[in-house]
């Protein structure tokens, strides 16, 4: 894939979702149980979305609050805010990852977030056609079905090298599950 291609998708995907005032969402079914966990730090918007499939692929935008209960000041390492996630789809009794994007190669200011405090974190899930060789892609067919997102790189102590510091356990850097319409 070519280096200016992976700009140019991402760019667009980046002013697409920003022009996108609210969730493409569907009103919750009962078809399958869709686990609201309340004691989950990240909080998405919905608990029911639906991709949009285009002519560049397959795309759906989420919105997750987080809410910093650790009792401790939690650092995300970012590139122009981009994190390190992976969405997981839940398959049978385990979580495996499905999606995660591509971002650039930089290092910024740590996103903070106070004991106590939140941050929303803008996630525009997009794959590109199956069979083409551009990315990012699923990992595998995109199925109604339970998915999480898990954060990667989230941190109590921070510096700006490797290693990054104190890393927050995996319970507190996972969201609510919800449910994902297959297009």
């Amino acid at each position: 894939m070519s280096l200016r291609r992976t700009r140019v998708t991402y760019a667009a995907f980046l002013t697409l979702a920003a022009a996108c005032k609210g969730p493409i969402v569907d009103s919750p079914r009962g078809s399958l149980l869709v686990a609201a966990d309340s004691a989950a730090l990240f909080q998405t918007d919905a608990t029911t979305y639906t991709f949009a499939t285009t002519e560049a692929g397959t795309q759906v935008r989420l919105r997750a609050t987080f809410t910093n209960r650790s009792g401790r000041t939690i650092y995300f390492v970012n590139c122009h805010g981009g994190t390190s996630l992976t969405v997981q789809r839940l398959d049978g009794a385990t979580w495996t990852d499905f999606w995660s994007p591509e971002l650039p190669a930089c290092l910024s200011a740590p996103i903070t977030v106070a004991s106590d405090g939140t941050h929303t974190f803008e996630i525009g899930v997009f794959a590109e056609k199956p069979g083409d060789n551009y990315y990012p892609k699923f990992a595998g067919p995109l199925t109604t079905g339970l998915y999480r997102v898990m954060w990667h790189n989230a941190y109590f102590t921070y510096q700006d090298r490797l290693p990054w510091g104190v890393p927050v356990p995996e319970s507190q850097r996972v969201s609510n599950s919800f449910e994902i319409n297959a297009p």
